[in-house]
């Protein structure tokens, strides 16, 4: 019987989770071998799914597991430095929620024990007085817990994910009785330890294994160590784990986890290439017409706040400028952003690039447009009128403040046009309430 057999008569997950699974329990006995170590992040939507079952099981095949439900700052770093145990925490979706500063530790040993250069370094007494010690904290770990959001994301970055399911009747296995067992695993964790030789740890060293498609930087970082041990393997083996990788962590893998790069994905999705500026109005309106996406309720239960947009962009050298009417963002300030955080086409295909229209100074574009122009003669008109297209997709406002494009994607609710409008209507009303006012005070002075 082999690792993925043992899991499967207990377990019942998707073929990538025991292919996953069989791997990174080898890798416990050969970390000496690596410079990263995957973590496991064991998720589920709701308990009994099997979360703390698939932790007993691989508490009987992995190196030296340290099962536990909880344990303090100072007992974890003190054991990893000192055992370098495999810690199989449970139950992490009460931890993040709970006591704020033991978060905050727990996080910081999570991150740094990622990789073997890792340290902890806390305040140890030393005879009437304190002196800083550094504490070893890279090792294998997993973790479980009821939601795929409750860890931090610098440690999820860190991790494989594999969600569980509660498992439906016509699914069966065999109950896991732990004495039983533990007498099954003994021959496998045998069989592990014979195959981890000198030999295959020199091999390992060595090993630059080609990464799994469509990942990220981290992702190879996290996927490497299991990838030369599939590998070693075999091609079967090889073959088996980078589609695994990939089914796993290309899920995940342009989630962006972080707010800020979600954010510039979700910028340069609706903004037309050949739009050069975009008013913070309208870029905001935009962001609050896409459907799951937090920026609908993002400042407190409301549409994403000017400031709070400005916020999450300037980390990336984004700011708001003005285009001598209104304040926005230039498309061409985001393009350096986009290359480096996300792997979006940035660049228009060459034929697009060398018939692409460039706007005048005004920001007005010459030549054909879909835009809709009227003449202001006295530069005190103003009007609301839609982008004549085969779909009713944009809407062109236009009035004495400057010119505003909103477009209107497919998916786009209701609610979201009836604000632009009103927004629209509010702001020209505005604009011909002071020019009519100006105009009758010119003709007053006049008379006088």
């Amino acid at each position: 019987m082999t690792s993925r057999a043992f899991l499967k008569r207990y377990l019942v997950l998707r073929d990538c989770h025991y292919d996953i699974l069989t791997v990174w329990t080898v890798h416990t006995f050969c970390l000496d071998a690596f410079d990263f170590t995957p973590y496991i992040n064991i998720w589920s939507a709701t308990k009994e799914s099997g979360k703390t079952l698939l932790l007993q099981v691989l508490s009987l095949l992995v190196c030296k597991a340290w099962l536990t439900g909880h344990t303090t700052v100072g007992a974890l770093i003190r054991k990893i430095d000192t055992q370098q145990p495999t810690l199989l925490l449970d139950e992490t979706d009460r931890t993040f929620a709970g006591d704020k500063d033991y978060k905050q530790k727990l996080t910081g040993i999570l991150n740094a024990g990622h990789a073997r250069s890792g340290i902890y370094t806390m305040c140890v007494p030393k005879g009437n007085e304190y002196t800083t010690k550094d504490f070893d904290v890279f090792g294998a770990k997993g973790y479980a817990g009821i939601g795929d959001d409750t860890l931090p994301n610098t440690v999820i970055s860190r991790s494989i994910p594999i969600a569980m399911k509660r498992k439906r009747g016509d699914e069966h296995v065999e109950k896991f009785r732990e004495r039983e067992a533990k007498e099954r695993a003994a021959p496998l964790e045998k069989c592990i330890e014979a195959w981890v030789t000198q030999e295959i740890m020199s091999a390992l060293r060595a090993a630059r294994p080609k990464p799994a498609p469509g990942l990220s930087p981290r992702g190879d970082d996290v996927t490497e160590p299991l990838l030369a041990i599939a590998d070693r393997a075999g091609e079967k083996w090889a073959k088996k784990a980078r589609q695994a990788m990939t089914a796993l962590l290309g899920e995940t893998n342009h989630s962006d986890d972080d707010d800020g790069v979600q954010l510039l994905r979700d910028i340069f999705e609706p903004v037309p290439r050949d739009v050069p500026f975009i008013s913070t109005k309208g870029l905001r309106f935009k962001l609050g017409a896409l459907e799951e996406r937090p920026w609908i309720t993002w400042s407190h239960g409301n549409l994403i706040t000017a400031r709070a947009l400005a916020r999450l962009l300037k980390r990336f050298g984004i700011k708001p400028r003005s285009n001598g009417k209104v304040r926005g963002y230039y498309r061409e300030d985001f393009l350096d952003a986009w290359r480096r955080y996300t792997d979006l086409e940035v660049d228009p295909p060459p034929e697009e690039a060398s018939t692409r229209q460039e706007p005048n100074k005004t920001g007005v574009k010459q030549g054909n447009s879909t835009r809709q122009e009227k003449g202001r003669a006295d530069g005190l008109e103003s009007n609301v009128s839609p982008v004549k297209t085969e779909t009713f997709d944009a809407l062109t406002v236009a009035s004495g403040g400057g010119e505003k494009v909103v477009e209107l994607l497919p998916q786009e609710r209701e609610l979201q046009v009836q604000r632009v409008m009103r927004s629209a209507k509010d702001h020209d009303e505005r604009v011909r309430n002071e020019n009519e006012w100006t105009r009758r005070s010119k003709e007053e002075r006049k008379k006088r």
